[in-house]
């Protein structure tokens, strides 16, 4: 009875310490004394000594008005999107992961004026995938797409007026 017993509070007190750590996001500022990030060494990330799942994020200011990044953790390694955010608070650059894994980075760069000026997609290192180059009007210069590192098929060039150019 006395093994049921321990038995009982050790499932119980797993399930709680399990569900502590699930599905919520943490501000890296706030509780970073709790964090322990190994990923770069094949670890995991842990969170109070538990492999992580949720979110974990940065800001910039102090007032937690503008993130600077948001990494998605499943089990303690990167498992979803990582959101880096430039000092506008515009969309930099979102990579995909899957079980530590990346899958897809596409890549966000900007005129002075705050106007988008390129999106590239990646794979392995390389563009791959949709490519999209902006006037500093904002309307489309320039859309393709690229395998391996290479433009693949049909592009399209536009005037800064946004008609077709060839």
């Amino acid at each position: 009875m006395k093994e049921i017993l321990k038995f009982k509070n050790l499932l119980f007190l797993s399930i709680i310490i399990l569900l502590s750590s699930c599905g919520k996001t943490i501000d890296v500022d706030d509780e970073e004394e709790y964090i322990t990030n190994r990923t770069r060494f094949g670890g995991v990330m842990s969170y109070k000594g538990s492999p992580y799942t949720g979110e974990i994020v940065k800001y910039v200011d102090d007032e937690k008005t503008q993130l600077e990044w948001k990494k998605t953790y499943k089990e303690g390694k990167l498992d979803g999107q990582y959101e880096v955010y430039n000092k506008n608070g515009q969309f930099e650059e979102n990579v995909t992961y899957k079980e530590g894994e990346v899958e897809e980075e596409v890549k966000y760069t900007y005129y002075d004026n705050g106007l988008g000026y390129q999106k590239t997609t990646y794979k392995d290192g390389k563009k791959d995938g949709l490519f999209e180059w902006y006037h500093e009007n904002g309307q489309l210069r320039s859309r393709g797409t690229f395998k391996d590192g290479k433009q693949d098929g049909q592009w399209e060039s536009y005037h800064e007026n946004g008609k077709l150019f060839y």
